[in-house]
């Protein structure tokens, strides 16, 4: 637990200027996204989230975090989020369309997160950050509910597993703020499954919606079997 707050200190105190900065950007590119859906706003955004996940993959666990056991899985696990944000569509639907103000309260987790730390007792630098991975990953739930037409169902999946990756670093390290990615992600999570289902079924598709079951089972498998790993290795230690 020593090694996890002190990674996170590092991080916090020589990133805070570069967060902030970080933060307004996706503030600006949201509210254009917001006041004027359309695509190549939408497009902006997209390379945004793909940049954030790349830097969690590598200044937040590739640089900061390194001293953690499980920092390569981790980083791996982020920059193919990044690649996904920018593979995906870039067709959009009104905003906050499905969800409303659900929705709302996603997309402002990266402001969230810091308060609930404060709440919570802690103090800077040893806070939850806006540019942290459970702060992003609630952003990035929001952003798809909000504003995604065609969910991409691999993304939407990533990050159900990384909502119940939350659940043990409660225990592991006190998070107890990062229950807050779990209460909001598995509801809105089970629409965009449920959905998407729906919509395979009723419509041809290639492949299969059986050969895209099988292929998402085991790739749930294996990325739940990763972080299974790794949060036994975590309580052995």
């Amino acid at each position: 637990m020593n090694i996890f707050w002190k990674t996170i200190a590092e991080y916090n105190q020589n990133t805070w200027y570069l967060q902030i900065v970080i933060c307004a950007v996706g503030a600006l590119l949201l509210g254009l996204v917001y006041a004027r859906p359309q695509r190549r706003y939408y497009a902006a955004m997209r390379l945004y989230m793909a940049f954030v996940c790349f830097w969690i993959a590598g200044v937040y666990y590739g640089l900061y975090c390194w001293m953690r056991g499980y920092s390569a899985g981790m980083s791996v696990f982020w920059g193919i989020m990044g690649v996904l944000w920018i593979c995906g569509s870039s067709e959009i639907c009104a905003p906050l369309s499905r969800f409303g103000k659900f929705s709302a309260i996603l997309l402002a987790a990266p402001l969230i997160y810091p308060v609930l730390s404060l709440c919570c007792g802690r103090s800077y630098p040893q806070i939850t950050s806006p540019i942290m991975p459970c702060s992003v990953a609630v952003f990035s739930i929001g952003l798809i509910a909000s504003f995604e037409k065609k969910v991409n169902l691999v993304l939407a999946m990533m990050l159900l597993h990384w909502a119940m990756l939350s659940v043990p670093k409660v225990r592991l390290y006190g998070i107890v703020e990062d229950l807050f990615l779990t209460f909001c992600t598995f509801p809105i999570l089970y629409i965009f499954l449920k959905n998407y289902v729906c919509e395979v079924l009723s419509a041809p598709t290639k492949p299969s919606a059986g050969a895209m079951k099988v292929c998402l089972f085991v790739l749930c498998c294996a990325i739940g079997a990763l972080f299974a790993a790794m949060v036994l290795e975590e309580f052995a230690a």
